[in-house]
């Protein structure tokens, strides 16, 4: 398990969120950061594309991993607070906001061994969960405009601009099946 961040599979990501699932006691934010935005496959993707980009300045390749990092847990962010109900239906608690309202308090392992949609639904929502996630993708979105003042071969800020529209697209399917 250690090695699951250096991969980016999909299969070891799907492993991670059936572990999670079996084993709801591990359930945590910190891992769930860790592991589950390479779910995303931004740093692969994102690789492959410089490979074949004659212009690319390898001086900044350090530089531009860093923003694309952030750039994958955006992507993830997106996913997380437009999913997060009904995974919560199906019994899929590998969702970070499920770590992170379970690290607040918010639910206990209690809720999540009793199935108690219900109760974890309401105590989700009246805490309001999805800005901690909205507002850390805030905080990596200014974070990767940053980068754009030292990567000139790579436009950066499209990239925000990019990941601007895929939150708004996330947001706005939330419900939809």
């Amino acid at each position: 398990a250690p090695l699951l961040w250096l991969t980016g599979s999909r299969e070891v990501m799907g492993r991670y969120a059936v572990l999670i699932n079996r084993h709801t006691e591990i359930l945590n934010l910190a891992e769930n950061e860790l592991y589950q935005p390479h779910n995303m496959h931004m740093m692969v993707n994102s690789t492959v594309d410089l490979m074949a980009s004659p212009y690319f300045e390898m001086t900044e390749l350090g530089m531009l991993r860093e923003a694309l990092i952030r750039a994958q847990r955006m992507g993830r962010i997106g996913n997380q607070v437009s999913t997060w109900e009904r995974e919560l239906g199906d019994a899929d608690y590998s969702s970070a906001v499920f770590g992170y309202a379970l690290r607040q308090g918010y639910i206990t392992h209690d809720h999540i061994r009793r199935r108690d949609q219900d109760a974890m639904r309401k105590a989700l929502l009246s805490h309001d969960v999805e800005a901690y996630f909205l507002v850390d993708w805030q905080r990596l979105h200014d974070e990767l405009l940053s980068f754009a003042e030292r990567v000139h071969s790579v436009d950066v800020r499209a990239l925000a601009s990019g990941l601007e529209e895929l939150i708004m697209l996330h947001l706005g399917s939330k419900g939809l099946k």
